[in-house]
């Protein structure tokens, strides 16, 4: 029999206890010059591609017609990519496209090029064309916002020509309003918060409670960890991250691992790096997909991919018995 994996997070305000005031100013340069802007360009992570929504940005750019570009989607779970795409049909009519800035074959990624070709038609199909179009870029900190805008004009911030497409960029803004301790953890470990101020133990264990739930990650953590089977806590991975010699920490470029809490970090980044393969952290099933759209009044509606009990910050093991 499996062992059942349950897992209760800590609350917001311990994961993510920061609201830097040059996000506030973002905020209030975005919201004074809105009426500049013809289109929106909204970036997520494909990673988090619903906790990585802003309802803030819903607030200030109102009806903008807007594109959504999930990004790093080489590092995300390619079903998870169709059942977001299906769900994403079923209930919204904004245009969006999955997107890396990762080369491919040596060459540009080519769904860069499509985000041209989807902004150059969607501008092409509006009645009320102007010559010039400004697009501002907006999305949390760190989801390849930079990269993609880089990507995409080289040089300069004029990227199309007739009609002139022009990109606005603006500094990464979080949601200071997250009301879901689960959201706020899947912020936490993508990196769109400042580590140094985040819960990195409880984002380390949240990120074991989701590995342990693939087999394939299983292995693979146990490979690179050298250990003889799936952790049952996360003191077990942290502890042989830094008894471990050159292999770990040359491999992934980390300096000396002496703590539990320099491990903590080395864990988180050996899977931003992608090493334990694509993982998508949101639900986006159909089931997922439809609660997340009906809840319009929560920042993140319940997730049907959790169990949660009353211990907080702690996976929790019921049943251990191995298969």
């Amino acid at each position: 029999m499996a062992s059942k994996l349950l897992f209760v997070p800590p609350p917001v305000s311990a994961i993510l206890p920061w609201f830097p005031r040059h996000q506030q100013n973002a905020l209030r340069l975005l919201r004074d010059g809105i009426h500049h802007i013809d289109l929106v360009l909204e970036v997520r992570d494909a990673r988090i591609p619903l906790s990585s929504a802003n309802a803030q940005f819903d607030e200030i750019l109102g009806r903008r017609d807007r594109v959504i570009l999930f990004n790093k989607t080489d590092l995300a779970n390619p079903n998870m990519n169709k059942m977001l795409a299906d769900g994403l049909a079923k209930h919204t009519s904004d245009p969006f496209l999955f997107t890396s800035t990762k080369p491919k074959n040596g060459a540009t990624n080519p769904s860069l090029k499509k985000i041209l070709t989807l902004l150059v038609t969607k501008i092409n199909a509006n009645p009320q064309k102007l010559s010039d179009m400004s697009i501002v870029v907006v999305g949390l900190p760190n989801v390849g916002k930079s990269s993609i805008i880089n990507s995409l004009r080289h040089l300069g911030v004029k990227i199309h020509e007739n009609p002139n497409i022009y990109l606005v960029d603006t500094p990464g803004v979080l949601n200071p309003q997250l009301k879901s301790p689960i959201q706020g953890l899947r912020v936490a470990l993508v990196g769109s918060t400042k580590d140094a101020l985040s819960n990195e133990l409880a984002i380390a264990e949240y990120l074991l409670f989701r590995l342990n739930q693939s087999p394939v990650c299983i292995e693979t953590y146990k490979k690179i960890f050298n250990l003889p089977d799936r952790a049952e806590n996360i003191h077990e991975v942290l502890n042989a991250i830094v008894a471990a010699k050159n292999p770990i920490k040359s491999e992934y470029r980390f300096p000396a691992i002496n703590s539990q809490a320099e491990a903590s970090r080395a864990f988180i980044n050996i899977f931003r790096k992608g090493v334990f393969g694509p993982l998508t952290l949101d639900d986006c099933s159909p089931d997922g997909m439809d609660s997340w759209f009906a809840d319009s009044t929560s920042a993140v509606p319940r997730d049907v991919s959790l169990e949660r009990e009353g211990a907080r910050g702690k996976i929790i093991y019921v049943g251990a018995e191995e298969r």
